[in-house]
């Protein structure tokens, strides 16, 4: 045991390359990997010069529904959210990402982003619906709906692209002017339709 008094003292370990590659700092009940400049908020900080990493890795083999690891974030003991990666598939190639949280007794996902890219808000099976919009799916089993806010004077947009420049940013597009209420509909590039 060291500092076993618990006396106002750090703890360094170097390795060959560098001085502080675990440093505890005995004041502010922190770690430090790969430094001894803790972030004031932080109870463990990782720094590396090239790109830090955190590995979880399940060393038995996984099958399609198994999950591969998880950071959970608690309270007392209780789990008030997690993300978790789980294999999607039988080929166990395949991976998704799964947010979670806690509402009352229940904890449940809530957010998932499966392999293809295609994300689902309150469904797990956002490839389940039509696949011409399936990129992005939310449900309710309620009343369900995107709001997209902001002040009186600017306008709120949904643009649909075939490029990146010119009107083929905004071949065809959904606009809102806050500032005078009017809606716009446009196709081709140009407006064709308002209402005001």
């Amino acid at each position: 045991v060291f500092n076993e008094d618990g006396i106002d003292a750090d703890f360094r370990v170097e390795s060959d390359g560098n001085a502080n590659m675990l440093f505890v700092d005995g004041g502010n009940d922190a770690v430090g990997i790969g430094t001894s400049t803790i972030d004031n908020n932080a109870t463990l900080h990782i720094e590396d010069s090239a790109y830090p990493v955190i590995n979880l890795d399940r060393s038995s083999i996984s099958s399609d529904g198994n999950h591969i690891g998880y950071i959970n974030f608690q309270n007392n003991g209780d789990i008030y959210g997690y993300i978790g990666a789980w294999v999607e598939d039988i080929s166990e190639t395949d991976g998704e990402l799964r947010f979670a949280t806690q509402k009352g007794t229940s904890l449940t996902d809530k957010m998932v982003i499966k392999s293809d890219g295609n994300v689902g808000i309150g469904t797990g099976s956002p490839g389940s619906y039509d696949n011409y919009a399936d990129n992005l799916v939310v449900y309710e089993a309620g009343h369900a709906g995107i709001t997209i806010a902001t002040n009186s004077t600017n306008h709120t947009s949904i643009y649909f692209a075939d490029g990146t420049s010119g009107a083929a940013a905004y071949a065809g597009y959904i606009d809102y002017d806050h500032n005078d209420d009017s809606l716009v509909l446009g196709a081709g590039g140009a407006a064709r339709f308002e209402i005001a």
